[in-house]
């Protein structure tokens, strides 16, 4: 993810990509003071890229709409500047993280008046003020909020890219139209070309896919695969239900879901439910949604 107006560190060696994306809201002055170290308390537990503010390069408010989906976590430096900066700014981008289901994680860095800090997060949906020096509540939050989030979204991804497959099988001359909104995402593409390479005949391939692609072990090491059949009827249920979740401001997810309702694919066919998704996609700029919907 590339924004004007944000800058990104993160501790790991390596690729960023892949890693849970966090937004971090600082005051402007205090932002190279605290940026490396809550990207370091919050590596401690997990792997993240921190993105923040570039204080010479402002983010536009279009920019911050456009990202802010993209982002696992909001993470707040909760100081005494920070309570005098412009609260309006930390409501405007906790109702965009509330509205998209993002949680908001307020760290206290410096001992900061609670009667001001309470009211300030009062209309905010999160957890409570975390102390950066809680181990134990800290790893536990982390650990749940960012595996968590990132494994349903993989398990989205992987569903619309089995829709795509179905698509590319059925009618490959619309598949080719749909094709740029694959190459927009990179675990699409990765996804795809792993496909290729272990491509089988089977009816139930996308469900050893969600083993086999690592999704549903996201971080083992050894990678396995585990066929349909030895899945439980309430794997499958609780599998299907995350890949079908009905995500704001995901409009290729809605599209691709709407596309599978509509014909079927992974799903029983519900051509009401499919032009339902598939407005949702156009009423969020997908104008690949608003041309399947003149043609139907």
């Amino acid at each position: 993810m590339s924004v004007q107006g944000l800058k990104y560190r993160y501790t790991r060696t390596g690729d960023p990509l892949g890693l849970p994306a966090v937004l971090l809201s600082c005051c402007p002055e205090e932002i190279h003071r605290y940026a490396n170290r809550i990207c370091s308390i919050l590596s401690d537990y997990r792997d993240i890229i921190l993105f923040y503010e570039d204080p010479n390069n402002h983010i536009s408010a279009t920019g911050l709409r456009y990202a802010m989906s993209e982002f696992q976590l909001v993470a707040v430096a909760v100081t005494e500047k920070y309570l005098e900066w412009r609260p309006q700014m930390m409501k405007r981008i906790a109702r965009m993280a509330s509205s998209r289901g993002i949680p908001v994680l307020p760290l206290r860095m410096e001992d900061v008046p609670e009667d001001q800090v309470q009211a300030l997060f009062r209309d905010i949906r999160c957890e409570g003020i975390f102390d950066p020096k809680d181990h134990a509540k800290l790893e536990e939050y982390l650990g749940r909020v960012l595996d968590e989030k990132r494994q349903a979204r993989r398990i989205r991804e992987v569903f619309d890219s089995y829709v795509y497959l179905c698509l590319r099988d059925k009618d490959p001359e619309y598949a080719e139209t749909v094709w740029p909104l694959m190459q927009d995402n990179p675990f699409y593409i990765r996804y795809l070309a792993w496909f290729h390479i272990r491509r089988q005949k089977d009816e139930t391939l996308m469900w050893s896919d969600f083993e086999t692609a690592g999704v549903m072990t996201e971080g083992a090491r050894q990678i396995y695969a585990v066929t349909f059949t030895e899945m439980t009827e309430k794997d499958h249920d609780r599998i299907l239900a995350a890949a079908l979740r009905d995500v704001k401001q995901e409009p290729v997810h809605a599209f691709l879901t709407g596309i599978a309702f509509l014909y079927g694919y992974g799903v029983e066919k519900d051509r009401d439910e499919g032009i339902r998704r598939l407005r949702q996609a156009a009423d969020e700029g997908l104008k690949e949604a608003g041309k399947k919907l003149l043609s139907l």
